[in-house]
């Protein structure tokens, strides 16, 4: 039987940020990084389909911006605000042509960047026919904010129903089936259940657990700190859905190597509307203490299979 070792991650920057790097006088920022799903630094993300197909997952976005951004401001403090996920990106699994393009753009305001993600076909092409998949806006804090901490006890008090990781996945593929995740992605190892809230005890599949890349949790990890939003969802749901974007997404700073994170996910006042899902998310350590906090997350709600 053949070994399995598991890679060694790049110490300061996503693997999707890629090696190619340009600046231009004018202040302009852009990495280019061939997707390759055959490399087992990126092969976690053949776990996250939509209709069968590999997807892109939004968490990916966000990870790969916040590298980008502490490559420009060298500061581990950063916030993402108004990140809009507009158009699919599918994963071919046969070809290495697709290209991610991270493009880091100053604004007149002081010390922000527009962030742009642009979808490739092949390097002949990148300079010409890119496709816009996601953007936002990004900046780095100067002043470190005081660290808050939140109890898990009391959350978990307030949320009495339990359920297992397990039980949790094989019920939503029994509700929707067009939304899969496989085994790098299934982070959810328990669950607490209340009125408008649960809380998920998040574990980092062993693929990942050396990954190192500090700046906000792995994109595995991150996707699945978001899958709790489907404990809100009535049990009759059945309607598919993505994300569609983040009013703001802050990190407190360097994160520390773990591989077991929580997430506290709450219902907005809008939780469900005709068209969009909306809830907040704390990410913290196995102590309470936040490390990621992500305001405003919004899922679109789909018509039939139809994904923009």
């Amino acid at each position: 039987m053949e070994n399995k070792t598991t890679p060694e991650w790049p110490a300061t920057q996503s693997v999707l940020l890629g090696n190619s790097f340009h600046y231009d006088n004018g202040g302009t920022y852009k990495w280019n990084c061939h997707l390759q799903l055959a490399n087992p630094l990126m092969a976690y993300l053949i776990d996250h389909r939509y209709n069968g197909k590999a997807l892109l997952p939004a968490a990916a976005f966000v990870e790969t911006a916040f590298s980008a951004l502490q490559c420009v401001t060298e500061k581990t403090i950063l916030t993402l605000e108004d990140m809009v996920f507009e158009n699919a990106f599918i994963l071919p699994e046969r070809s290495d042509n697709q290209i991610l393009r991270t493009t880091l753009l100053p604004e007149c305001r002081n010390r922000i960047y527009s962030v742009l993600f642009h979808q490739f076909s092949n390097k002949n092409t990148v300079d010409r026919f890119g496709k816009i998949r996601a953007k936002g806006h990004g900046y780095a804090v100067e002043q470190p904010k005081t660290v808050e901490s939140i109890s898990l006890e009391e959350i978990q008090q307030r949320c009495l129903y339990q359920l297992d990781g397990s039980s949790f996945y094989r019920n939503w593929e029994q509700r929707e089936n067009s939304l899969y995740w496989g085994p790098a992605f299934r982070g959810v190892n328990q669950l607490w259940i209340g009125d408008g809230e649960c809380l998920a005890r998040i574990l980092m599949p062993e693929l990942i657990i050396n990954y190192t890349a500090r700046i906000c949790p792995h994109p595995a990890a991150l996707d699945a700190c978001f899958h709790p939003v489907i404990a809100l969802l009535p049990l009759t749901w059945n309607e598919r859905f993505v994300i569609k974007s983040i009013g703001m997404l802050e990190v407190t700073g360097t994160l520390p190597i773990i591989s077991e994170y929580f997430s506290h996910v709450s219902a907005t006042s809008k939780l469900i509307n005709t068209s969009i899902i909306e809830v907040n998310v704390d990410i913290l350590d196995s102590t309470g203490t936040l490390l990621c906090r992500v305001t405003s997350l919004r899922f679109s709600i789909l018509s039939g299979d139809h994904m923009d």
